[in-house]
């Protein structure tokens, strides 16, 4: 009777009708609680109707019933990180390739979770800077810093959002500096022309005309911090937040010591 249940639900369970498959296997679990495939299934089940917690609970008794399956410890990491606590999830992803080193997905996503753990570390760094009574140049150019190597590990990290913290200071602030540059030679006479005209529309707010003109600055020299930087503001303001990373990922390449605090024109050259 047991095995013509068990295989009713399994066949439930492989056309997708999951509901009906956890009826099932709920009922065997009743009259057979020890059975380690039953809660297995029951977890898997419940995984996939988005019941993260109810898995965790099959796959717990599933562990009870043989503790000495890596599937099942790499399932129940899978609830745990679907239910958002990632780092139980990387203790039982840990476990399942103790007991099976070349268990695949646990592997996989023991990787994956490092990965989301080293990026929450960044990420929390820089809450904690934007948390601050009083942000100072330091604290910003921290956050920023801490926020876009968040991103640069998991690029989709919820990082992305606060960075509008940041570029709202910097522009609130106002803080304007002049490049210091006593002559500029005729071959970089469009590219200073296409400089001032970004810097006037940024501090207008027409961030679709600064994000033309510094990007015809860059066609003619795109070594420039100050251009990638200010190119990322206005391509945040319009949305456009995958480019603003890049942008700000590319000061950092070009300038480390960067000061993202200030937005920099070119002096007026007749």
């Amino acid at each position: 009777m047991y095995r013509e249940k068990f295989e009713l639900g399994l066949n439930l369970l492989e056309q997708t009708e999951f509901e009906e498959a956890i009826e099932v296997f709920s009922e065997i679990a009743v009259d057979s609680p020890d059975i380690y495939e039953v809660w297995i299934n029951l977890g898997v089940c419940y995984l996939e109707t988005q019941r993260p917690d109810l898995a965790a609970d099959a796959f717990e008794r599933a562990i009870k019933a043989n503790p000495n399956e890596a599937d099942a410890y790499y399932l129940l990491g899978t609830a745990m990180g679907a239910s958002g606590d990632i780092d139980k999830a990387l203790d039982f992803y840990k476990k399942a390739v103790e007991i099976e080193p070349e268990h695949q997905k646990a592997n996989e996503f023991l990787s994956r979770t490092n990965v989301l753990i080293e990026s929450r570390v960044h990420y929390r760094n820089a809450l904690r800077l934007l948390s601050a009574e009083n942000n100072t140049s330091d604290s910003i150019n921290l956050a920023i810093r801490e926020l876009l190597q968040s991103i640069s590990i998991f690029r989709n990290s919820p990082a992305r959002h606060n960075l509008g913290q940041i570029i709202d200071e910097i522009i609130k602030t106002k803080k304007e500096s002049l490049l210091h540059i006593d002559t500029i030679k005729d071959e970089n006479k469009l590219w200073a022309k296409n400089c001032e005209k970004g810097f006037r529309f940024l501090k207008k707010g027409l961030w679709e005309s600064a994000i033309s003109y510094y990007g015809q600055a860059l066609s003619y020299r795109d070594y420039d911090a100050f251009v990638h930087h200010s190119l990322g503001v206005a391509f945040f303001k319009v949305g456009a937040v995958e480019d603003a990373v890049k942008a700000w990922q590319k000061v950092l390449e070009l300038d480390p010591d960067y000061d993202f605090t200030t937005l920099i024109n070119l002096p007026e050259f007749g």
